[in-house]
């Protein structure tokens, strides 16, 4: 990624948020939302998503056993300059795992940014 920042669009959020995934239960709490930082310095796993155009970061962590997802674009191109933007974020199953699309880059104890 050409910079460390991760932005969160309002348009995001709401798509993040909208009744349609709520109904599914795979929306995220407003609070998870809140705290999306912790679980870019210590996700439980990051994947590729290799069928994307874009090579989209899939960081995948758990919150009281829940699994989770965060896809964010990395080098996105604004008007302004380039940015690493969030698409989506949901609850996920771990079967997931197991798309030939995904391809891990790492997994739980790596860190990001170490502190």
């Amino acid at each position: 990624m050409e910079t460390k920042d991760i932005y969160l669009s309002v348009k995001a959020y709401k798509h993040i948020q909208r009744d349609f995934k709520k109904r599914l239960k795979k929306s995220i709490s407003k609070e998870l939302m809140l705290n999306l930082h912790k679980s870019f310095n210590t996700p439980y796993k990051i994947f590729f998503d290799s069928e994307k155009k874009h090579c989209n970061l899939i960081y995948v962590d758990k919150e009281n056993e829940l699994l989770f997802k965060v896809v964010v674009h990395p080098n996105y191109q604004t008007k302004t300059g380039v940015i690493n933007t969030i698409l989506t974020a949901g609850i996920m199953d771990e079967s997931v795992f197991n798309s030939k699309f995904y391809e891990e880059i790492a997994e739980h104890g790596w860190e990001l940014n170490p502190r």
